[in-house]
């Protein structure tokens, strides 16, 4: 199966304070179907105790046209662009009842053994499996994120138990929730953010201390980094754009 897609409704928690789909909804829905894809080509969730294998994100790129609202109608596409020796790579396009392409994104993962807990190349019958298509949403994706040189402030948060996910790591929505967390209320409110990048460099645990340091580098370009308390770890940098 080439591509994958299904009809679903936008639900009271994917939207924000002004009913409209926010970006972790969209998100979120992408990492649904993800999930659902891979549990029809048999890597998915249920298959775990099996495989021994498990999908770990490395990158997200998403980029939204028109936000859909509560109970709207959605259609979704996703398929596996392309893989290699230890990266595969998903895109997604989502649309509303009339057929508009509304949203769009690409994924990079990488697969680790559950058992050894270290990451693992990616076997041949994966790659029979979802049968990729080579179409690309995004004419150009750039799959590194760079710090900026220096930040305008920090803060402090520790990982809850709501934010870990089934591979017992922060999950990677949990990033974006703490990332606007740390944005200042009056670019919160002033900003859309039409345009969400995050690239994963280390997980983080159960428990465990991280700092948000903002940054401002436009006025339509803000970056947060996810850091150690001592900075000495990257977890994550985000990039949100209008």
């Amino acid at each position: 199966m080439a591509i994958y897609e299904k009809d679903f409704r936008v639900d009271f928690d994917k939207i924000d304070e002004n009913n409209q789909m926010s970006n972790h909804g969209f998100l979120d829905f992408f990492q649904e179907i993800g999930i659902l894809h891979s549990d029809e080509a048999g890597y998915g969730l249920k298959d775990i105790p099996t495989t021994h294998v498990a999908w770990i994100l490395l990158n997200w790129k998403l980029k939204v046209f028109t936000r859909p609202k509560w109970n709207d109608f959605i259609h979704i596409k996703t398929w596996s662009r392309s893989m290699d020796k230890f990266h595969a790579y998903r895109d997604f396009e989502m649309y509303d009842k009339d057929g508009n392409r509304i949203a769009i994104a690409t994924s990079k993962w990488t697969l680790y053994n559950t058992q050894t807990g270290r990451i693992t190349p990616i076997p041949q019958d994966i790659f029979g499996a979802y049968n990729s298509a080579l179409a690309s949403v995004f004419e150009e994706f750039e799959e590194r994120l760079k710090e900026p040189e220096e930040y305008d402030f920090s803060k402090t948060y520790t990982v809850q138990r709501s934010d870990i996910d089934t591979n017992h790591h922060m999950n990677n929505l949990a990033y974006l929730n703490y990332g606007i967390e740390t944005l200042p209320e009056k670019i919160y409110q002033k900003m859309n953010f039409s345009q969400v990048e995050i690239m994963y460099k280390r997980a983080t645990l159960l428990g465990e201390s991280f700092i948000t340091l903002f940054k401002q580098i436009s006025n339509q370009e803000i970056m947060v980094v996810v850091k150690s308390p001592d900075s000495k770890i990257l977890h994550a940098i985000i990039r949100l754009t209008n």
